[in-house]
């Protein structure tokens, strides 16, 4: 299962600086928590993350090889749905499916192992044998032209007894996915490697995590119209094993499907450390679970195919800048001036407070007045790099995705302020630029 290019991403979280302070659109927090994941964390904590995780909690199912000695390795997660005729199937990650049906049967190591899925219902903690799946036509016909973490990567597991399963989870209805927006809590529910062997995996218990959604673009990372922005990105843990988990909203309705996390390297007990990934993880937003379950998935693919182009997307991995700024003017109206007010470079280093095990700069940068501003963080070695502003009082305002080559930030200001941006990537050099959309005179 090769891996597939990263490309950057494109979120937006307004800022609002007034009366001599700045006023962040969230809620005051007493304490501002002292790590990146704690303060993501306590912004999705609006929604209820308890009630949410026991309603769902049923109708998510650990997936794993069980070898004819009995013994079980798990791969990852996935989530009971409806197709319309009512029929029950599992909801999982493209990644999962792929194991099923091209390792299963060609891997020696599996040694006449099947796929399994188990829900975490005591007494018995019920498991059905996976007999098909159905993998969304894109995932194979886009290949390596995709990114990895994201581009249609949702599929549907088939179980011998489907009406064993348990109860379906609601997915959201399409208004509420195309309304779905930064700063949206959400909830992932799911068997996260680092907790598995704690437990007997013949009696599952899911984890539970809350975070915000950060962007919705296209899978090419940029954002388009509502209809288009099939690619959620939030602050989740990508975390093996957590592939396939629903994402739910405040109300409980899947709004996605996660696609981080390595199955591969969870089968194999190579569960690692994933720095790069601590800023952002991605999923598919819900439409393709459905696509799937309504049969539209393949009349959707000339369509899809005829817009993809590799061609565009190479171009963006290798001079992001002009597209970003593009929609930067976009952003601040036809008549703003777009000007480069400060550039600065420096090395990620290891041990920073904020990003646990992370490799991080932090650049300090002054916004001269009122206006919208852009931060380009780019890596000037390849490696992937990830970007977050921090305000004064030590809380992150905006937070940039992990990408290919580049991330970015913006945020609007209403007059001279100062914040911090730190870069979080593999290693090696960065280079930062702040661009400043203001009108003439402003």
């Amino acid at each position: 299962m090769g891996q597939k290019a990263l490309s950057f991403a494109w979120p937006v979280l307004a800022v609002l600086l007034a009366a001599g302070g700045w006023w962040l659109i969230r809620a005051p927090e007493a304490e501002t928590p002292a790590t990146y994941r704690a303060q993501m964390a306590a912004r999705g904590a609006t929604a209820p993350v308890a009630d949410i995780a026991a309603a769902a909690q049923g109708s998510v199912y650990l997936v794993t090889i069980e070898l004819p000695s009995g013994r079980r390795s798990p791969v990852g997660t996935a989530f009971v749905v409806a197709r319309r005729d009512g029929t029950k199937v599992l909801a999982t990650s493209a990644l999962v499916a792929d194991l099923f049906r091209r390792d299963l049967q060609a891997n020696p190591d599996f040694n006449g192992g099947r796929m399994m899925a188990a829900q975490p219902k005591p007494p018995d903690y019920p498991a059905l044998r996976v007999t098909g799946v159905e993998v969304h036509p894109a995932w194979d016909a886009l290949g390596e032209a995709a990114p990895y973490w994201s581009a249609y990567g949702v599929a549907l597991l088939l179980v011998d007894d489907p009406a064993r399963l348990g109860p379906p989870l609601a997915l959201a209805r399409r208004t509420v996915l195309e309304t779905l927006k930064a700063g949206d809590p959400v909830v992932l529910v799911g068997y996260v490697a680092r907790d598995l062997p704690l437990g007997d995996l013949t009696r599952p218990v899911p984890s539970a995590e809350a975070g915000i959604v950060t962007a919705l673009t296209g899978f090419d990372r940029t954002r388009g119209p509502d209809a288009a922005n099939l690619l959620i990105q939030s602050s989740l843990e990508a975390a093996d094993g957590a592939a396939g988990s629903p994402m739910l909203n405040a109300a409980g309705e899947v709004v996605g499907l996660f696609n981080d996390g390595d199955p591969s390297g969870l089968l194999y007990g190579q569960v690692r450390p994933r720095p790069a990934d601590l800023l952002v993880s991605t999923g598919a937003r819900g439409d393709l679970v459905a696509a799937l379950l309504d049969g539209t998935a393949a009349s959707d693919l000339p369509g899809i195919v005829a817009a993809w182009s590799t061609a565009g997307l190479d171009r963006r991995a290798a001079a992001p800048a002009p597209d970003q700024l593009v929609q930067l003017k976009a952003r601040a109206g036809p008549d703003a001036d777009i000007v480069m007010v400060a550039e600065r470079e420096g090395a990620l280093v290891a041990a920073d407070p904020l990003f646990p095990g992370a490799r991080a700069a932090w650049f300090d940068l002054d916004l001269p007045g009122p206006g919208l501003y852009l931060a380009l963080a780019r890596s000037e070695t390849g490696a992937r790099v990830g970007a977050v502003l921090q305000g004064p009082d030590g809380a992150i305002i905006e937070v940039g995705t992990v990408g290919a080559l580049v991330s970015s930030c913006m945020v609007r200001s209403e007059g001279p302020a100062s914040l911090r941006l730190g870069v979080v990537g593999d290693g090696g050099r960065v280079r930062v630029q702040l661009y400043r959309a203001a009108r003439p005179g402003g």
